[in-house]
């Protein structure tokens, strides 16, 4: 991490080296773009760069990354094909923030593994970056605590209703045009 990388990154694409690592990464004149988003969303350069790969898990294996890696590369993989099918079935087009949100939020992805699929800027990378900086932050303006003081019973009843209330500050992000 302190060594400067990217000069030798440049210099095996430039000598037809990365090939030895994945055709991806050779034939790959973005990554520098990659690298920058990855350092701006605190992922791992090197995790960012592989992500291109063909198989970015097995070459994650390959080259010894550490587990955590290894296991934030296969979320992006999953999340990707996801995105991938999403943009090719085409009916997302009127989607707002709740439906997103909805879609993302099912799986419980890690969000370093969304920040990966974001550096790759897949189509609708845009919306997994509206939902890391923005969506995924909204919350309920009342609090489990208010709930309480209201009168209900602490237990799973007050999640369901917090995520509710949550779902109608979504919505209403949509009829702002948000």
């Amino acid at each position: 991490e302190k060594e400067p990388w990217e000069k030798a990154i440049y210099k095996l694409q430039k000598w037809g080296a990365l090939v030895l690592l994945d055709q991806n990464i050779q034939r790959d004149l973005d990554w520098e773009i990659r690298i920058r988003w990855a350092r701006k969303l605190n992922v791992k350069p090197l995790t960012a760069l592989i992500a291109i790969a063909k198989d970015p898990f097995d070459l994650s294996l390959r080259l010894h990354l550490a587990s955590k890696q290894q296991f934030l590369l296969k979320e992006a993989i999953e999340l990707k094909l996801l995105m991938e099918k999403i943009n090719e079935e085409n009916d997302h087009k009127d989607w707002g923030a709740w439906e997103w949100c909805n879609k993302i939020e099912i799986k419980n992805w890690d969000k370093e593994a969304i920040s990966i699929v974001i550096c790759l800027r897949i189509p609708l990378w845009k919306i997994l970056y509206r939902w890391s900086e923005n969506w995924r932050l909204i919350k309920s303006n009342i609090t489990a605590q208010d709930l309480v003081r209201e009168g209900w019973e602490p237990g799973p009843e007050i999640g369901m209703e917090l995520k509710r209330l949550r779902i109608i500050e979504l919505k209403k992000l949509n009829s702002n045009k948000s």
